[in-house]
């Protein structure tokens, strides 16, 4: 590295590279003035720059260098070349050990203290620990989110710095490309990851004015981190999964929660990814699914807490999470993200889906089966209330999607009942990757050849059929334009007298 030395004669030298780690000398760290009142390499390379105000600041260094018996001394503004990328590069990735052990002056120099003397007031206008200021071995025990929060009212000249003064808090390195703006904090994000597990990366506030309905998964900048100094790291007993990016999102294998949300005085369910704090009442971020395993970050959500108590949890699977969502004001028309296979359109009076198969392709907020290219069966489990009864029973349905609208075959699976033992089968404990196949049920339980889209039960000595009713129409929550097809239920007494149809569905709510 360049060190700058000040002569008896009042000039400032440059030393040689200095590779000795013994050599003992000063640090300048400093609030930037106007790009043209710093004195740079270049002037001190041809002796000027005496005219700008930076110049006292050099003075000061040199003459406190000298009074704390040091020779040599080092300023950012001019002992870099940033013609030369690699010194450039070399400066900032070191910058966070230098400036370890500090003193701070204020305007007029008066010195004001150190950090060590000081702790307490620079972890109030920090955010810092105490205990991470006077020792810095607990970092590592910090959560990327706490350390991130450090930095939500960090400035900088160039935008870029915003991440590259980072990169020392994360023990990472990465290319500095002046002129990528935004990006370069996405680049930190991506190397963080490279090189940790903690899910709080991702524990940040979208902008509470913005309008758009999704938003990254990877932070704009550390300011949406300003409340997350309180968000702590699973301890190491939580299973922490594991998680990459890649061109098609962040791809991680994980179990996510089903919450119950409330926005704008609407009901609704939302994913919930876990991310850091109490196992049992994590804190985590709201996702939406908008194809199979695909997720949008919601972005009118904040991170918030969730209780295990009060949320459904999903089979651990692989999900994607999408860096680069649309920019979009309204709900995403999900005909033009995925396909379809159909829509079972609320009305929790009559019905109400309780088990889906594959999980995966089953969106709880829409009520919909994705589709698949493989030819697998569908299946969904639903409670079925007869009209005019006290009356609730199961119904299975298993859909093969193989032809339009699909084969929609229903079946009660009530203990003792003619398909109790494919009802074992379907419901069991299974592989995260396990999938049904026609062939390989009808193998299995030659039964299913002779499932249709009606059964009949007896009912308090009365006889009901119960069918399966798939139409084509457009559901305005799924697509407002494109039509897709809706499973629905028409429930009737014996001699065919209708007592409930799903022809006529009211708004979701």
């Amino acid at each position: 590295m360049r060190l700058l030395k000040l002569e008896a004669n009042g000039e400032f030298s440059f030393t040689n590279n200095i590779s000795n780690p013994t050599t003992r000398y000063a640090i300048l760290s400093h609030t930037w003035g106007e790009d043209n009142e710093e004195v740079t390499f270049e002037d001190l390379k041809n002796s000027s720059g005496k005219m700008k105000k930076g110049y006292k600041k050099l003075q000061f260094c040199g003459q406190q260098a000298a009074r704390d018996t040091l020779e040599y001394f080092w300023v950012d503004t001019c002992c870099i070349d940033k013609s030369s990328s690699a010194e450039l590069q070399e400066a900032i990735n070191s910058m966070f050990r230098w400036y370890k052990n500090a003193e701070f002056y204020a305007k007029d120099w008066s010195l004001l203290g150190d950090k060590k003397n000081d702790a307490g007031y620079i972890a109030d206008a920090t955010g810092i620990n105490i205990a991470i200021l006077e020792n810095g071995d607990l970092l590592s025990d910090v959560s990327v989110a706490q350390r991130m929060s450090w930095a939500a009212k960090r400035k900088c000249t160039r935008l870029e710095d915003v991440a590259y003064s980072l990169m020392g808090l994360f023990g990472i390195s990465m290319p500095m490309l002046y002129g990528e703006g935004n990006k370069a904090f996405c680049r930190l994000q991506e190397e963080i990851i490279k090189s940790s597990n903690d899910l709080t990366i991702f524990a940040w506030n979208p902008d509470p004015a913005g309008v758009d309905k999704y938003c990254s998964i990877l932070a704009p900048c550390p300011a949406v981190f300003s409340e997350s100094g309180g968000i702590k790291k699973f301890n190491r007993a939580f299973s922490h999964p594991e998680f990459t990016l890649n061109n098609k999102g962040l791809r991680m294998t994980t179990s996510l929660w089903k919450c119950l949300v409330n926005q704008m005085g609407v009901t609704t369910i939302r994913y919930f990814l876990r991310l850091g704090g109490d196992p049992l009442e994590p804190t985590g971020a709201f996702l939406i699914m908008v194809g199979p395993g695909y997720f949008f970050r919601d972005g009118h959500m904040p991170f918030s807490t969730a209780s295990k108590s009060m949320a459904a949890g999903m089979r651990t699977t692989e999900i994607y999470i999408a860096i680069h969502p649309p920019t979009l004001t309204e709900s995403i028309d999900l005909t033009s993200f995925s396909q379809i296979s159909f829509v079972v359109p609320s009305n929790r009076r009559y019905w109400a889906p309780t088990v889906a198969i594959p999980e995966e392709l089953w969106d709880d907020s829409n009520g919909l089966f994705f589709a698949t290219a493989n030819h697998i069966i569908q299946v969904l489990k639903l409670q079925l209330h007869i009209p005019n009864t006290n009356v609730t029973l199961s119904v299975v349905v298993l859909y093969d999607h193989r032809d339009k609208p699909g084969a929609s075959n229903i079946f009660n699976p009530e203990p003792g009942k003619r398909y109790d033992r494919l009802t074992r089968y379907l419901f069991r404990p299974r592989h995260a990757n396990e999938r049904f196949r026609i062939r390989d049920l009808l193998y299995e339980f030659p039964e299913v050849e002779d499932l249709t889209d009606h059964f009949e039960v007896i009912v308090s000595k009365e006889r009901y059929t119960i069918k399966a009713i798939m139409q084509l129409g457009v559901v305005k929550e799924v697509s407002p334009t494109m039509p897709v097809y809706s499973l629905t239920f028409e429930v009737s007494k014996e001699q065919n007298e209708s007592l409930a149809k799903g022809l006529s569905l009211p708004t979701r709510k």
